[in-house]
């Protein structure tokens, strides 16, 4: 009977460390998420003055027109000929 105690203790025990365990990484999780989120909106911030330049070269790099492929392959080719 003292076995099946300690076995049930040891269970107990380590069922609650593993909940433990378990809390630490979804609490690691949850802030990598947050520092994320952190550094995206003081990235967005710091680009913010560049807007007026990357949202048309976005627009071509998307190939929003029929022509931008042909406008990215001369572009290409002039750069590396």
């Amino acid at each position: 009977m003292k076995v099946v105690n300690k076995l049930h203790d040891v269970n107990q025990s380590l069922t609650q460390f593993l909940m433990c365990l378990q809390l630490q990484i979804v609490c690691c999780a949850v802030t990598n998420v947050l520092q994320g989120s952190e550094e995206l909106a003081r990235l967005k911030k710091d680009l913010e003055g560049y807007r007026e330049v990357i949202l048309p070269i976005n627009k071509v790099i998307e190939w929003e027109q029929n022509y931008y492929p042909a406008v990215l392959v001369a572009a290409i080719t002039l750069i590396f000929s």
